[in-house]
């Protein structure tokens, strides 16, 4: 999946807050947008998750590979490397940007940074990344605890304001 050809990146088009379009919050399709240096950047930090899901490099990518899948996002490639003594990092480049993350098996943690300048949203792939990566440790009693912050980074005209909602995860 190693690519040295140029891609576009889909632009970011945001809605003013109350509008619905009934498009697919996942669309990127509209091509004719200018390449705006924009986008937007998710930040998750899981505890309680399976050490043995954490500290496996197989279970790990194919996670990613559902993720972005999920998401509607498009992999270029992706490389995932079993840390010694015990972890694992990864990461996936996307012709949206990328994602990437590292696990801390012993802590039950794992710590995942999702950038993309494309117009799909990140904050509904929340409960995609719940599903996919809060695998409860069979020696905790409590469900994983999830935070995240989402920022919209970059440059563009108006910087149109965040369609606001839900924490999904609620």
């Amino acid at each position: 999946l190693n690519s040295t050809a140029e891609v576009k990146c889909p632009s970011s088009n945001y809605e003013e807050e109350g509008e619905d379009d009934g498009k697919d919050i996942f669309d990127t399709s509209d091509e004719d947008e200018p390449h705006l240096p924009a986008g937007q950047h998710l930040l998750v930090d899981i505890k309680g998750v399976d050490s043995n899901f954490l500290n496996s490099e197989e279970r790990l990518a194919q996670a990613m590979v559902d993720l972005i899948d999920e998401s509607k996002l498009t992999l270029l490639s992706y490389h995932c490397h079993s840390l010694v003594p015990i972890g694992v990092s990864c990461v996936g480049v996307l012709i949206e940007s990328h994602v990437a993350f590292h696990t801390w098996p012993k802590e039950s943690v794992i710590a995942m940074d999702i950038f993309t300048c494309g117009a799909g949203l990140l904050i509904p792939v929340l409960p995609i990344i719940k599903n996919l990566f809060a695998i409860p440790s069979h020696d905790l009693v409590d469900e994983p605890t999830m935070i995240w912050s989402h920022k919209l980074r970059g440059f563009r005209e108006g910087f149109a304001p965040y369609i606001r909602y839900e924490n999904p995860l609620d």
